[in-house]
């Protein structure tokens, strides 16, 4: 027994370094020696992979790659047993079965990744467990690995009856091992080396590519498939820029890469009560990349409370180009947003990435525009709604805006004086919990009134839902509709169950 014991942990302990040399062959190859030559391969143009991140993620893998061990040295010690049907001896019943039992594991993986990633998505296990592996919001190989220690369990559980039903040979699960391994690595490289000829056939086309993960990573609510698309596209939940972005990576001729990778000082230069429990932070920094955004992306903060550093992320509801100022606005909902209402002081440092984010205008969708709010959802809006009138003088724009209450509504008096500017081009109405709730109809009154129109949806998520389908009813193309998805960040379910 103790030699059984022995034999497992020493396959454990030569599993985690080998693939902790091949993640760091992996990084260096693609992120240090051929970075340069690669860059217009690289998904997201702002890096933000520091050494915080890595050294985060290498931590993470370290814990997790060690709970699967000792997880999957449990099975190895009932096979050793003979409690399982795993064998030795290749070929024992063909090597038609062979191909046959990966193809099976690799089917089974797949399936029950899907299923067990949302899962992993609800808002209760998000923050508890997936959040860890989302703290990377731009993937790199380490990202591959980096998980709470509790995911690796539930992978290995969904898969481990296989072992008990089907005959299986040492070397048909080393293949899937090895297959599972590569294409996790690549799913999470941060560069995309598929070429463009993959989306001509169908085989090709319906792999999943390191863009649509990393998609995944930055707008969290789809694309949720491991190997294939079939899961995602079965059931509705694949992103619609998945195809798009890629596209777009495969016609680059040339890029230039941000180097985002530290926080940055940033000043508090106001702070202004919104509403009874909403704060906004403005600050004026000297540093003129903070002004380089689009409207309707996000600031990466870290703020010290009492010696500890909390990393959140917020949207800047100040407008790019009319602003001279940043502005990010937030709820109480945590420790960070009640220290922005009541500590946060003039004079005050926070520090920031520099603003990045997928949810914004997109200016091939200029002209009439439907923005749907819900709560502090409309930080973002705010700022792309006073952007579009600023600068486009075609625009249109209807604001339907829904709050519990009316002493509720954050930048009333901004966006009535924005009504009262552009009487023609921009409309707001409120809906009230309890008095006049925003409904299908109200929906299908704009859509109708201008057929052809872009929206914009940021909010909680039953909001976004009951849009949604009011629009795929009012016959809206999915390709004129664009959400923002907020995810809370990590919570120790430690702490949480001793507070």
């Amino acid at each position: 027994m103790l030699e059984s014991i022995a034999e497992v942990l020493k396959s454990i302990i030569g599993s985690l370094a080998v693939t902790l040399v091949l993640l760091t062959v992996v990084y260096l190859i693609f992120w240090k020696l051929l970075s340069k030559k690669i860059a217009k391969k690289r998904i997201q143009l702002s890096n933000r992979v520091g050494w915080h991140q890595l050294s985060f993620e290498i931590k993470n893998t370290i814990i997790s790659l060690l709970a699967a061990g000792v997880f999957t040295g449990g099975i190895l010690y009932l096979s050793n047993r003979g409690y399982t049907k795993l064998y030795t001896n290749f070929g024992k019943y063909g090597w038609l079965y062979e191909v046959l039992i990966v193809f099976v594991l690799l089917l089974w993986s797949d399936t029950t990744f899907y299923w067990i990633h949302r899962w992993l998505h609800t808002k209760r296990m998000y923050k508890y467990i997936h959040a860890v592996h989302h703290e990377s919001l731009d993937t790199s190989p380490y990202t591959s690995n980096s998980f709470h220690f509790l995911e690796p369990i539930f992978l290995t559980l969904a898969i481990a009856p296989l072992f008990f039903i089907f005959p299986i040979s040492a070397a048909a699960l080393g293949v899937t091992q090895v297959i599972g391994t590569v294409n996790n690595i690549k799913s999470h490289l941060g560069y995309e080396f598929f070429p463009a000829w993959f989306r001509k056939y169908w085989l090709f086309n319906n792999l999943v590519t390191s863009t649509h993960h990393n998609l995944h990573h930055t707008q969290y609510n789809g694309n949720y498939g491991l190997m294939i698309r079939f899961w995602d596209k079965f059931c509705g939940t694949e992103l619609k820029d998945t195809d798009k972005v890629f596209d777009e990576i495969q016609q680059r001729k040339k890029v230039t890469i941000t180097n985002n990778t530290h926080h940055r000082k940033l000043v508090i230069s106001n702070i202004v009560h919104e509403t009874v429990d909403v704060t906004s932070l403005y600050f004026e920094p000297t540093d003129a990349a903070f002004y380089n955004y689009y409207a309707g992306q996000y600031l990466d903060v870290l703020v010290e409370i009492d010696s500890h550093k909390y990393r959140r992320s917020f949207s800047l509801s100040s407008s790019p180009g009319q602003d001279k100022f940043l502005r990010i606005t937030g709820k109480r909902h945590g420790i960070v947003t009640n220290w922005f209402a009541d500590k946060a002081k003039i004079g005050d440092q926070i520090e920031a990435l520099l603003p990045v984010g997928d949810f914004r205008l997109h200016n091939e969708n200029s002209g009439n525009h439907l923005f749907v709010a819900g709560g502090s959802g409309i930080t973002p809006l705010y700022a792309m709604i006073k952007t579009l009138l600023h600068q486009d003088n075609a625009s249109k724009i209807s604001l339907l805006y829904a709050t519990k209450s009316a002493d509720a509504i954050i930048f009333k008096d901004d966006l009535d004086t924005l009504q009262s500017q552009f009487p023609t081009r921009f409309n707001v109405s409120y809906f009230i919990s309890g008095v006049n709730r925003l409904s299908q109809p109200d929906i299908e009154a704009v859509v109708n009134q201008w057929k052809d129109l872009s929206c914009y949806i940021c909010g909680p998520v039953e909001l976004k839902d009951s849009v949604k389908r009011y629009l795929a009813d009012a016959g809206l193309p999915k390709e004129k509709l664009f959400t923002e998805d907020y995810a809370d960040g990590y919570v120790s379910l430690l702490s949480a169950l001793t507070r």
